[in-house]
């Protein structure tokens, strides 16, 4: 799918497409969503992408205020600024990485998004790629993630769960921090088999896991209830 300039240049950038489409299926053979593609899609409820890989362009859904769902069968190579900002009715988001590059304000201002599972794989997390969402207290991250830059998880006041799958620190020790202000975070929680006191600067603590196939519900409320245990055997 091509990229254009604005909103405005698509050939469904008609008002009646953008309050009539509720749902749309982003199909295998189509491998990038143009920038700006969906923006403003005041009724969209429900996307679906089957592609693999994908690059989702800046601003793709911005804006679409009552997006719900985002169902992925395929998986990403790039998700781009702003691609989800003001989706405000996301709470849950599982999405697949396939050593994807996540750019500066990916996910950018979902005011209602709670949780957020990657799977797969990260090639970059860029700077502030998950950055300003208020009500985020949970980010479940994949074991196989190349290159972090510092602050790439900022200013997302509620979150207080992190885990991460793998078994060694991604960043230069302690002078990458992934996590700014984000008050709330202590020790992200770690597999028994990780090799490093820190994860991007910040302590871990290790805890026993589900295994990788478990939905991201299941991870979070079994991530919570082993670092309950753990804290009362301390």
């Amino acid at each position: 799918m091509m990229s254009y300039s604005s909103a405005y240049s698509y050939p469904w950038s008609s008002s009646d497409c953008k309050t009539s489409v509720t749902k749309i299926v982003v199909e295998s053979s189509v491998h990038s969503i143009g920038a700006y593609a969906f923006q403003n899609f005041l009724n969209l409820t429900t996307v679906t992408i089957a592609a693999k890989p994908i690059s989702i362009k800046s601003y793709a859904f911005q804006g679409a205020s009552e997006l719900r769902d985002v169902i992925v069968t395929g998986a990403f190579d790039e998700i781009a600024t702003n691609a989800f900002t003001y989706c405000n009715l996301l709470t849950d988001l599982s999405i697949i990485c396939d050593n994807c590059t996540i750019r500066q304000n990916a996910f950018y201002s979902i005011g209602t998004l709670e949780s957020l599972f990657i799977k797969g794989s990260i090639g970059v997390m860029e700077t502030q790629s998950i950055y300003f969402n208020r009500k985020l207290r949970k980010l479940i991250l994949p074991a196989g993630i190349v290159k972090v830059y510092g602050n790439s998880v900022y200013n997302n006041e509620a979150l207080d769960l992190v885990y991460y799958w793998g078994d060694k620190d991604v960043c230069d020790g302690t002078n990458t921090k992934m996590f700014s202000s984000c008050p709330l975070v202590g020790p992200v929680l770690v597999p028994p088999s990780y090799n490093s006191t820190f994860f991007c600067g910040n302590e871990v603590k290790k805890v026993t896991t589900p295994v990788s196939g478990a939905s991201h519900i299941a991870v979070s409320v079994l991530v919570t209830l082993a670092m309950l245990v753990a804290a009362l055997l301390a």
